[in-house]
């Protein structure tokens, strides 16, 4: 959401405005939000009389700009006057395989994942002014993820089982805030919420051997900021400038083989 330089916007004391939620209440408010659900499932099986090999993979890129920037804007509203930048994913991405085979029997399940996802608000160089209510800036994004890579191979002389999870997820959020500011309270808020989980588990049966490599990577990268740029005259009564992030991050990694002779 982008307001054009020079603007001015205002809103009378009885005009109402619905929010992302669906609450309705008098005042201001302008968002910006994405919501995405991915469900991504892939599954091989192969069985023969000499040798079974199967193959799974998932390929997962997203990459999300969701913002909203009000600078050389005047806003004003009788009561409240909010900015709501949301960004929530929401993806299960899981990849299993199963080979058997009289000889040989080999199988691999491999999920590549990558996420980039921007959040922000910038209001700078104008004003927002709520003149009997709260001026409330909130940037947000909460991801709950879940990856699963799983294999299994049986062979007579020799079975061999991969599993492998590359998990990369980056996220920015901000808020940042200049110009003049007036309402009754100032909140200014960054919040990241990260839940991530990830299985990965490879089991091998052969005669002779058994190969069981399972491999998990996670790289979480994340930078939440909430600031009040140089140039901010603020008037209020009660100020509150607030970054959090959480992050929740759970790996299992199982491997299992078992052979007359090595494993």
């Amino acid at each position: 959401t982008t307001i054009g330089k020079d603007s001015s916007v205002a809103a009378g004391k009885n005009g109402k405005s619905e929010t992302l939620s669906g609450k309705e209440y008098e005042g201001a408010y302008i968002g910006a939000t994405a919501d995405e659900t991915v469900f991504m499932v892939s599954a091989g099986i192969a069985a023969g009389g000499s040798a079974g090999v199967n193959g799974a993979v998932n390929t997962l890129v997203t990459s999300d700009d969701i913002y909203i920037d009000v600078t050389d804007t005047n806003l004003s509203a009788a009561e409240d006057l909010e900015l709501e930048a949301i960004g929530n994913t929401h993806v299960v991405n899981v990849a299993g395989g199963l080979g058997a085979g009289g000889g040989a029997a080999a199988g691999a399940s491999v999920v590549t994942q990558v996420m980039d996802k921007s959040v922000s608000i910038r209001a700078d160089e104008g004003s927002l002014i709520a003149e009997n209510g709260d001026v409330k800036i909130h940037a947000g994004a909460k991801d709950d993820l879940r990856v699963a890579a799983v294999n299994g191979g049986v062979g007579g002389s020799a079975a061999v089982a991969v599993g492998t999870i590359v998990n990369i997820v980056k996220n920015k959020i901000s808020s940042f805030i200049g110009g003049i500011i007036k309402g009754k309270n100032v909140t200014v808020e960054a919040k990241e919420d990260l839940k991530n989980k990830t299985g990965v588990g490879a089991v091998a049966v052969g005669g002779a051997a058994a190969v069981v490599p399972a491999v998990s990577v996670n790289y979480l990268e994340g930078k939440t900021a909430a600031k009040l740029l140089s140039d901010t005259e603020i008037k209020t009564g009660s100020l509150k400038v607030n970054a959090e992030s959480k992050e929740n991050v759970t790996t299992n990694v199982i491997g299992a083989g078992a052979s007359g002779m090595m494993a």
